[in-house]
């Protein structure tokens, strides 16, 4: 016995919700590596690894799960040509928070210019994936 798979390409509107989703893939993902990064400062200023550094590391081990269940909802509701790129959002979102939360994080020229060329190009496939 067969079963079909549903296509996705219907991009309209369940793709539209597919590319919020990935938005929100991208967010929880993003927010886990900063947490990541904290949790590694963290380990370096309690001298190694601790209990609550444990904690926290679980933490953000379960964000990203949760992460990977929205990804799989977003895939249910869009193409994956659409719905991939959209999760290199992270970029954009942990070099901006990353300046702000850790000071040995920098911001320059190229890396505005990468972030910036990331959202742009993300803009194009999504709008190209609610246009198929």
């Amino acid at each position: 016995m067969t079963t079909a798979v549903p296509s996705t390409t219907n991009a309209t509107p369940a793709g539209v919700v597919g590319v919020w989703l990935a938005v929100g893939t991208s967010i929880v993902t993003g927010t886990a590596h900063l947490g990541l990064k904290w949790t590694a400062n963290a380990m370096d200023a309690a001298g190694g690894f601790t209990a609550g550094i444990a904690a926290w590391l679980a933490v953000f081990y379960v964000m990203q799960a949760g992460a990977l269940l929205l990804y799989t909802l977003a895939l249910r509701r869009g193409a994956l040509s659409t719905i991939y790129p959209v999760l290199s959002l992270r970029y954009f979102w942990v070099i901006g928070l990353g300046v702000l939360l850790f000071p040995g994080d920098t911001l320059n020229v190229y890396k505005i210019a990468g972030a910036a060329l990331v959202v742009l190009g993300v803009m194009a496939v999504a709008r190209g994936g609610m246009n198929e």
